[in-house]
């Protein structure tokens, strides 16, 4: 995922990481991207995205939000991702696969307020529900969305890659 996001059309690359991540850090190559750490994680999902909106230049008019855990995120996807929003001007371009909605998104600028917002364990799917979005239907082609928690979800992306 880091590669992916250092080789894209992006103008800055932040990585959020846990206060513990020193050893996971050294073994990366992070390349361009910043590493900032989250001194308190447990306040959730919203403490991550907060921190990294606040982490960029405040002249970028939007931003990549991408998750460590879903590996088959590629370099197209994200320039993609980054041409549709800046053709269609839209709010938020939602990446869907399977048809769910899924991050990767593109947020401008105008919807970090309600990222700021949000407190606990949650994301922006609520906030984008009502929203104006674009929906950018991921192929194969372009990569995969496939979000690895545990064990056996690394083990199922593994054989598939494998075959």
């Amino acid at each position: 995922m880091i590669d992916a996001a250092n080789a894209s059309c992006l103008e800055d690359v932040v990585l959020i990481v846990g206060p513990g991540a020193d050893d996971l850090v050294a073994r990366l190559e992070v390349g361009r991207a910043r590493v900032v750490r989250n001194p308190d994680p447990t306040r959730g999902l919203a403490s991550s995205l907060q921190l990294g909106l606040g982490s960029l230049d405040q002249r970028l008019h939007g931003a990549v939000v991408l998750l460590g855990d879903m590996p088959g995120v590629t370099t197209a996807l994200i320039d993609e991702l980054v041409a549709r929003s800046r053709e269609t001007g839209a709010t938020a371009v939602v990446s869907t696969w399977h048809g769910r909605r899924s991050p990767p998104v593109v947020l401008h600028k105008s919807l970090w307020a309600a990222a700021f917002a949000l407190q606990g364990d949650v994301g922006m799917r609520e906030v984008l529900r009502d929203k104006d979005v674009v929906e950018f239907v991921v192929t194969e082609a372009l990569g995969s969305l496939d979000d690895i928690d545990t064990p056996q979800d690394h083990a199922r992306v593994s054989a598939r890659a494998k075959s």
